[in-house]
């Protein structure tokens, strides 16, 4: 078992914990949301390649177009299937960036501001807060 030290805190961590005992940071794994987009974006982009270079050369090979015509009953299901394989791959995609970064340890720890009004926060006049913000802080380790 290794044990991991916040950084919000420097209290020690183990491995297996979802929360610091320290300062209550959430311990979070894997990719970010922003990594797993991206990554399934790629792999969207790779898949609709993929598929023109394949119809591209069955074209070449066959001397004519492996598409029917759009004006066919068929041209809807083909184009539903090609959308179909794009959300497909996107998904895989993301599967495979939170496969692949799921040693990844963030620290996630909310921090409470309190401030004057919900008119202008900025401003304080009374002794009570009214206005609470949260802070997302990450912190990668």
């Amino acid at each position: 078992m290794k044990a991991l030290v916040c950084p919000h805190c420097q209290t020690p961590v183990s491995d297996r914990a979802r929360v610091c005992s320290g300062c209550g940071a959430e311990v979070v794994r894997g990719a970010t949301r922003r990594e797993r987009f991206l990554v399934g974006v790629v792999f969207a982009v790779a898949a609709f390649l993929i598929l023109t270079v394949v119809l591209r050369m069955f074209q070449i090979g066959r001397g004519s177009l492996l598409l029917p015509s759009p004006k066919a009953d068929g041209a809807l299901f083909i184009f539903l299937g090609l959308i179909g394989l794009l959300v497909f791959s996107y998904m895989i995609g993301k599967r495979v960036a939170h496969f692949l970064r799921r040693s990844h340890v963030r620290f996630y720890r909310a921090y409470r501001i309190s401030s004057g009004s919900q008119e202008n926060p900025l401003h304080c006049e009374s002794e009570e807060p009214i206005a609470v913000a949260y802070v997302r802080h990450f912190n990668a380790k």
